[in-house]
């Protein structure tokens, strides 16, 4: 009587990219899973799903030499689910099958793993780890970006997380969660932690982080506190941040990056053009940029749509023409729609830098 491991079905390849269905107890673990075995524990959602509804996502296998306990496949891509199958006693779950090497699986996991389930610091620690271990193919953060299918300024928000922060804020950082945004009570939001690892005292960095979950401090409002104490290193963490939570001291804030920065203070971009505006960014306002940077005194503040933006409109900006703004445009917020109003930021004139 022939074996389900001697099935001629279960080892054919597909010449498609179709699903089979194969005995979980032919199927072994991932051995180069990156994730700690806390992390690989099937909970009892994904448990229960499974035993109504089964395996729907196929796992990703590869084939492997059959081993002494009858393993023909391992999976490099759904552990959890082989996990969940096996606890609610499956017999067979849907696979695709592909042959990938030792080092492909390890770098697939370590990708995958970025991905989801960690917070900055985490993600950064991880790209690290990806780097160490293929160099060559990860040599600089557009790379990384490329595989990630992210930002260069995400990965760069990831490696400063892992590298500049406190090991203590690191450890407040709430994953990104991208369905709500919400960042759990008690935690940072990525963009805030990464503001922080600006300050360079990390006692410092400590006092602003505990104080702004203490005070349950979000989004500008707690990007607003970590600018004004980077900006004012001698006063005590808690009276800057009591004295930004006070109307009357509301510091408005502006992502700026350094290059544009320097292009203002150089007096060669005098506008900055936004889809919203935070809060008190308006004429005659001081407005801090989110970097470590002196703050920048506005001029005006009105709308336009893009259709009506010129090339000299682009120079302002610091562009050659409204070709290259069209493009920085389009790179960074996608369609150039002619019909949207955007806001736009005209900067007093300030003394070109040195």
């Amino acid at each position: 009587m022939e074996s389900e491991a001697d099935d001629p079905q279960l080892r054919e390849y597909p010449t498609e990219y179709k699903p089979l269905y194969v005995p979980t107890k032919l199927i072994m673990f991932n051995r180069f899973n990156p994730r700690t075995e806390a992390d690989i524990t099937a909970d009892d959602e994904l448990r229960q799903s499974v035993g109504i509804r089964g395996v729907e996502t196929p796992l990703h296998v590869r084939p492997i030499e059959e081993d002494e306990e009858g393993h023909i496949y391992e999976v490099y891509d759904g552990d959890r689910r082989l996990r969940a199958a096996i606890g609610t006693k499956l017999a067979k779950v849907p696979v695709i099958i592909r042959d990938r090497s030792d080092d492909e699986v390890i770098e697939f996991g370590m990708v995958s793993t970025i991905r989801r389930g960690l917070n900055d610091a985490e993600k950064g620690r991880a790209l690290l780890a990806l780097k160490e271990r293929f160099p060559f193919k990860y040599r600089s953060q557009r790379e990384m970006a490329r595989s990630l299918g992210t930002s260069v300024a995400t990965i760069n928000r990831y490696l400063k997380s892992a590298t500049v922060l406190d090991p203590q804020v690191q450890e407040l950082i709430a994953p990104e969660d991208t369905r709500t945004r919400n960042t759990p009570v008690g935690s940072l939001d990525g963009r805030t932690a990464y503001e922080i690892g600006k300050i360079d005292d990390k006692e410092r960095q400590r006092e602003v982080a505990f104080s702004i979950v203490e005070k349950g401090l979000k989004g500008d409002k707690a990007r607003m506190a970590v600018a004004a104490v980077r900006l004012d290193p001698e006063t005590p963490v808690e009276t800057i941040i009591k004295r930004t939570q006070e109307p009357e001291q509301f510091i408005p804030t502006l992502t700026l990056t350094s290059d544009e920065y320097q292009l203002v203070k150089a007096g060669k971009k005098t506008t900055v053009i936004e889809r919203s505006l935070r809060p008190g960014v308006k004429a005659d306002a001081k407005i801090i940029p989110l970097i470590k940077a002196d703050p920048i005194e506005v001029m005006d503040v009105f709308k336009r749509t893009l259709g009506r933006f010129k090339d000299e409109d682009a120079k302002r900006e610091g562009f050659k023409n409204l070709a290259a703004l069209q493009k920085w445009w389009e790179k960074k917020h996608g369609t150039w729609n002619e019909s949207e109003s955007v806001y736009v930021v005209q900067f007093k004139k300030t003394e070109a830098v040195k």
